[in-house]
């Protein structure tokens, strides 16, 4: 590839946030070089699990049916409350889709990095970025002894903040989850369902099992190391995993009790209100500007999602030939009035709700008996419904006066 060649844009990172980002670019007639540092196919730790917010845009990138070929449709959730007590749901209806979906990120990760290079863009594997350099009228991107150029760059890392640091764009430590999973074989519970465990463990955390096709399932754990309990949090991601795996409930889920493959530990960045979102001719998108929920740790609708805000601010950006301080402001704005009010409410939620056991056992036992509030609930969650509805006086009272 020719190191003089200006390209329009350059993506740093081919999961979900860059290959939304990518994808989009180059539909719009864009020159978009995309650059990950691995090759494909390639893992990455996650949850593994899409909701409808994702899959729209899945979707809309032509790659939906690709996935539901390989995904796990899920249709309910059933939550372990901190005394044991079990609450199962139907997740809330939604218009377009019957469930959301769980793909491991080795087959979405490819699936929609090819549907932006079938869309144009230009993929450069085994691209160790080190380094994004001011030019006159653009930037230069060094990986190793290759050089790229363009006029504007997207940053789409996920959690590796060594080159925001590097780049002296992250200048403090982002607050994380830690969390860890493997993968499980013999799932023996509802292969549509999703459970969440609350129980045997100090708060906020949470461990989770998300099933697979062929009786697989992605099973994790994670906490926050924060608040009262933060003292009796466990040393490693890891530790937390083990010590969920001991739990009798999820040995029961399997048919010769749970052994793991593939165990990753991995933080996840959830300092989105406070995380630079744009340097000089660069924008940041996904978990690299902190985009992953503080309450359930999701992250792969924020991150398509800001992805293709952040080609939409890159073509505004070549359209007018302006790559100023405004324009890379209004994109930091646009995230801002996208995901800032949800985040603050989840916030405040796993700092109060989901971090004292008594809280959560009556928010619980009130979603059992109060189908109207468990919709709230899981809307919010999903990222559909303004999460301060499940603050409204008429849910507050129930919260404190329910049995």
């Amino acid at each position: 590839m020719d190191a003089t060649q200006m390209h329009d844009v350059i993506v740093v990172g081919a999961g979900p946030a860059g290959a939304a980002a990518a994808h989009r670019l180059a539909v719009q007639g864009r020159d978009v070089l995309l650059l990950d540092k691995a090759a494909f196919p390639r893992d990455k730790t996650c949850g593994d699990a899409i909701s409808y917010r994702a899959m729209k845009i899945v979707e809309e990138m032509g790659a939906l049916d690709g996935v539901r070929k390989v995904a796990q449709e899920i249709r309910s959730v059933r939550f372990v409350a901190p005394d044991g007590r079990e609450v199962a749901s139907a997740l809330p209806r939604h218009p377009e889709y019957t469930g959301v979906l769980v793909i491991p990120r080795l087959q979405l990760d490819t699936l929609l990095k090819d549907h932006a290079v079938t869309a144009g863009a230009q993929l450069v594997e085994n691209a160790h970025v080190d380094a994004i350099q001011p030019l006159a009228e653009g930037v230069q991107v060094s990986a190793g002894e290759n050089m790229f150029r363009a006029r504007l760059v997207i940053l789409a890392v996920g959690a590796n903040s060594a080159l925001l640091r590097r780049q002296d764009i992250l200048k403090e430590q982002p607050q994380t989850m830690l969390a860890a999973r493997g993968y499980a074989r013999g799932l023996q519970s509802d292969p549509h369902e999703i459970i969440f465990s609350y129980d045997r463990m100090a708060l906020p955390a949470y461990g989770w099992i998300f099933p697979l096709p062929e009786g697989r399932a992605n099973v994790g754990a994670g906490f926050f190391r924060i608040g009262p309990n933060k003292d009796q949090m466990p040393a490693t991601a890891r530790e937390s995993l083990d010590i969920y795996m001991q739990n009798p409930a999820v040995q029961a889920a399997f048919t010769t009790g749970i052994t793991l493959d593939e165990v990753k530990s991995f933080p996840l960045r959830v300092d989105f209100l406070r995380a630079p979102k744009f340097a000089p001719r660069t924008l940041i998108a996904g978990e690299a500007a902190g985009l992953v929920n503080p309450l359930t740790g999701e992250g792969i609708d924020y991150a398509l999602e800001s992805g293709r805000m952040a080609a939409d601010g890159a073509l505004a950006m070549l359209a007018a030939n302006d790559f100023g301080a405004a324009r890379l402001d209004e994109y930091a704005r646009s995230l801002n009035r996208a995901f800032a009010r949800f985040f603050r409410y989840h916030a405040v939620f796993r700092d109060t709700l989901f971090t004292y056991p008594w809280l959560l056992n009556r928010l619980m036992a009130l979603g059992a008996h109060d189908r109207q509030f468990m919709d709230h609930l899981l809307n919010s969650a999903l990222g559909i419904l303004d999460p301060a509805k499940i603050l409204a006086p008429r849910f507050l009272a129930r919260l404190a006066f329910h049995p």
